[in-house]
């Protein structure tokens, strides 16, 4: 028989907010005690990845919010043509070979010249 652990070891009751997924099906088994969720607000992720508050306004500091998303491509578009901006991708750059040949040691090791590349 395994002797209970001490309190010490025992997780902590914690307030952390419900995981912000659907409910576990019947046949899914529970999940451990340890599990955290994954979910990060966007807001966040802009925050923590581009140093950008998308909650602030940046003119005058107010708190923004959002009035529309737009999703047909006809009207972004027209949204970029009134700002001037190209509505068309810009054309794809060739690809590039890998720098391997670009040390000296490497070249003379498999015996291609130091200035052939």
């Amino acid at each position: 028989m395994v002797p209970p652990p001490p309190p010490e070891v025992v997780a902590a009751e914690t307030d952390a907010p419900a995981c912000h997924s659907l409910p576990p099906d019947k046949d899914t088994p529970a999940r451990a005690a340890t599990h955290r969720c994954k979910y990060i607000p966007w807001r966040q992720l802009m925050r923590r990845g581009l140093n950008l508050d998308v909650e602030t306004c940046p003119r005058c500091g107010g708190k923004m919010r959002l009035i529309a998303l737009v999703q047909d491509a006809e009207n972004i578009a027209r949204y970029l043509r009134h700002l001037g901006l190209p509505t068309e991708l810009p054309p794809m750059a060739p690809a590039r070979g890998p720098p391997f040949w670009q040390s000296r040691l490497l070249r003379r090791r498999y015996g291609e010249p130091p200035d052939a590349a």
